[in-house]
């Protein structure tokens, strides 16, 4: 397993100068999450080709190698000790955004935690009450007006942007009805006077109404429980930086969720709103992006997301689904960890087969976090936004840079073969 062809070396990896392409090839990008997104040099890129052909390389200092196109279609793994791993199946042109691995090094996603305290001011009507959130924050409900504390995180993606703070006010069922804001620059300290004033007149309330609608069969027909919905104001450089900017209704209805989002514009205007659904056979995940009146959305359908093998060398995860980019296989994740695997293969015709490729020369199971016998491995179909999945982290959590996610079932096989 993992055998590397020699005949195959000198002949399909060309160099790429400053990252761009050499003669037409095909550039492999690759960036080191989960921060500020560097060139990843050093990475090690392992290529199957069409006719068995095998390359190896590492990347330049400017994250990249380039293949020789008429070597297409690639199956390309990227790998570094103590980082993810991602397997892009079906290379034909050059990836059009830096595969990104994440670090595995705890200290990559370590915050330091602050106290942060401030004074709400301002009349909350009768029966209502207060939230307040900040980005990378504990959030606070039930605030009354007066003096407020809590406690924001700090770490080396958020650290430039400003700590912004939120007011909720919302009414006895739930309905936002008016805010407050703040911000304040951050530094690695306790912050104090973080004052939110809640205005004597209320800003006008707008309205999101969201009708969406889900196929009659297969893994996203028949979802019984809304989990989760929020909508979030998105900032900042990382991914775990939003602020939640309004209020959500959400309600199953035939075929269908009838969802609705209260919120107010300008600083504080949404630009995302999660919705999670458990379904019979799995997981949806969806990510909304548009705002203001009447929306529609539309769920595709997934006919089956099937996976067989008892080893990752024979591992397969096959996906027959309309209306998405990706078959997703995530191997190695759980509710603490990130996957350590992510093998990528694009959606055609409405169907796609993923496999496990060996990993370069040099890269063990053990430097990327597989150490136990056995491990998990789930099948996900993606529908993108404008980052495909393998420019987005690797999650174990909802990841917003998709539309939709369509997760099956874990499976249990062994650490073996790769």
């Amino acid at each position: 397993m993992g055998l590397v062809r020699s005949w195959g070396l000198a002949l399909l990896f060309v160099v790429a100068g400053c990252g761009g392409s050499s003669g037409g090839g095909i550039v492999i990008s690759v960036v080191e999450g989960p921060a500020t997104l560097d060139p990843l040099v050093g990475a090690h890129v392992r290529a199957e080709g069409s006719g068995g052909r095998v390359v190896e390389a590492t990347t330049d200092g400017m994250g990249v190698v380039t293949l020789e196109a008429a070597g297409a279609p690639w199956s390309v793994t990227v790998a570094a000790a103590g980082h993810s791993v991602v397997s892009l199946l079906g290379v034909t042109a050059s990836p059009s955004v830096p595969i990104r691995l994440e670090s595995l090094n705890p200290n990559a996603l370590a915050l330091d935690t602050f106290a942060v305290s401030g004074n709400l001011s301002g009349s909350v009507a009768a029966g209502n009450s207060v939230q307040i959130d900040c980005n990378d924050f504990d959030t606070l409900s039930g605030v009354a007006p007066g003096p407020w504390s809590s406690y924001f995180y700090e770490g080396d993606e958020n650290a430039s942007s400003p700590l912004h703070c939120v007011a909720l006010e919302v009414d006895g069922t739930g309905a936002a009805v008016s805010f407050a804001e703040a911000s304040v620059a951050r530094a690695r300290m306790p912050l104090t006077g973080v004052d939110l004033a809640l205005p004597a007149t209320p800003p006008t309330v707008q309205t999101t109404h969201y009708q969406i609608t889900f196929p009659a069969s297969g893994l996203t027909s028949g979802c019984g429980t809304i989990n989760f919905a929020q909508v979030q104001r998105l900032g900042g450089a990382g991914e775990r930086q939003y602020i939640v900017v309004g209020s959500t209704a959400a309600f199953l209805s035939a075929g269908g969720i009838d969802y609705t989002m209260r919120h107010f514009g300008g600083e504080v205007a949404p630009n995302f709103a999660w919705l999670n659904l458990s379904c019979p056979n799995g997981i949806v995940n969806m990510g909304l992006r548009q705002f203001g009146g009447e929306q529609t959305f539309a769920v595709g359908p997934v006919d089956s997301i099937r996976a067989s093998g008892s080893t990752l060398a024979d591992l397969a995860v096959t996906a027959s689904a309309t209306g998405y980019d990706y078959l997703v296989v995530h191997i190695g994740e759980d509710g603490t960890n990130i996957p350590r695997w992510r093998v990528i293969a694009p959606i055609a015709s409405g169907s796609a087969t993923a496999t496990v490729p060996a990993l370069p020369t040099g890269i063990t199971l053990a430097m990327i976090g597989l150490t136990d016998p056995s491990t998990t491995a789930l099948g996900i179909v993606v529908r993108t936004g404008s980052t495909p999945v393998y420019g987005a982290p690797a999650s174990n959590r909802s990841i917003v840079q998709n539309l939709v996610a369509v997760g099956g079932q874990y499976q249990t096989i062994t650490v073996s073969g790769r």
